[in-house]
């Protein structure tokens, strides 16, 4: 009987000691989760400033339980291999461009599509909201491995020019001028010459003389690389937005994590736009004002020549867009729900577009 209950007190231990095992211990459960993020361009800009503020909200809210690590300046994926690399896991979460990889996310470049509005907050609010209506929008970051979190309103482009104001579309006449994406289409439409130049080059290739203007860039943007050296004159020619970046989970790693952290930032997604928002109007105004010291020249405009340039652009661009994705699923009616979605989101918008008048 003895040896019985020797014997009964060993298998009590051991299954005690393996139903331990199976309990994560306290230490286990406040670890932190480290998530590695990507970010294509310096900390000081506004645009990379919101995302490290999203992230800093988050962590706040999960109590410490969540921390990033931001790596600024392209400095753990290059711009053009943000998409996949994150998808790959080689970080853990990424803000990217639909203009980088036009192919692999192509209803998101309708964000590149001028002549819309200036109200960047619009075509962010627009397109998360099509992230979730419509599959077919989703897919192309599903089949990536990529589950985005809200997209980004990202400020109006500028045409910013070396040597002097362009306020006719005759003074674009053959200048050429750096652009982005859809960008290049626009500036030929115009009567300008394209060329296709990394952001980093920018400045050298204005001070030789190889380009005479930019645009496919922020007014917020030009303090941060120095080209206000090199560009003394800014004209804002009425495109607005003319591109909306998104901050994407690694879809694994977002599956992973907790339910209590998954809400936790879903709640804070819920207001990212609006933490964007409020965070321009707080900060644009202190990278415009060294330009203004630097004795650069701003135009905007006239309405009735802004009206020549649009008519010169569209319905042409917009058209050739729908042509041109309508094998990636029903682009026209895309578009259509992302024009009535941007309508609806402009009555309410507070953005205030820097540019100084």
């Amino acid at each position: 009987m003895r040896k019985f209950l020797t014997v009964l007190s060993i298998l009590v231990a051991v299954a005690v000691l393996n139903s331990l095992a199976l309990v994560p211990s306290a230490h286990a459960k406040s670890k932190t989760i480290v998530l590695k993020a990507a970010a294509m361009a310096p900390r000081d800009m506004p645009v990379m400033k919101g995302f490290e503020e999203w992230g800093k909200e988050i962590e706040k809210l999960t109590n410490g339980k969540v921390k990033f690590e931001f790596y600024w300046g392209a400095s753990l994926l290059k711009s053009a291999d943000a998409l996949k690399g994150t998808g790959m896991g080689l970080a853990d979460v990424c803000i990217d461009v639909p203009a980088y990889h036009p192919a692999d996310t192509p209803f998101g470049t309708i964000g590149e599509l001028g002549f819309i509005t200036s109200q960047v907050d619009a075509p962010a609010r627009a397109l998360s909201d099509l992230y979730e209506s419509v599959p077919n929008f989703r897919n192309q970051f599903d089949r990536h491995n990529l589950k985005i979190m809200f997209f980004v309103p990202f400020t109006p482009t500028i045409l910013g020019l070396s040597n002097n104001q362009v306020k006719t579309l005759g003074d674009l006449k053959g200048k050429k001028i750096r652009a982005l994406g859809l960008l290049n289409q626009v500036i030929a439409k115009l009567g300008g010459t394209p060329v296709a130049i990394p952001v980093p080059e920018v400045y050298e290739s204005l001070s030789r003389g190889v380009i005479q203007g930019f645009t496919g860039f922020p007014l917020n943007g030009v303090k941060g690389f120095k080209l206000q050296e090199v560009a003394k004159y800014y004209l804002d020619f009425g495109y607005g937005n003319y591109v909306t970046e998104f901050i994407a989970f690694n879809k694994d790693k977002w599956e992973g994590l907790p339910s209590d952290i998954k809400d936790t930032i879903e709640k804070v997604n819920k207001r990212a736009i609006d933490i964007y928002t409020a965070l321009y109007a707080k900060e644009e105004k202190k990278y415009v004002e060294p330009l203004i010291e630097a004795g650069c020249d701003f135009y905007t405009l006239p309405k009735a020549e802004m009206e020549v340039w649009k008519n010169k652009v569209v319905p042409g661009l917009w058209n050739e867009w729908v042509e041109k994705n309508k094998r990636y699923g029903d682009s026209q009616a895309f578009f259509n729900k992302y024009m009535e979605l941007v309508r609806k989101y402009e009555q309410s918008s507070t953005y205030g577009n820097p540019f100084p008048k």
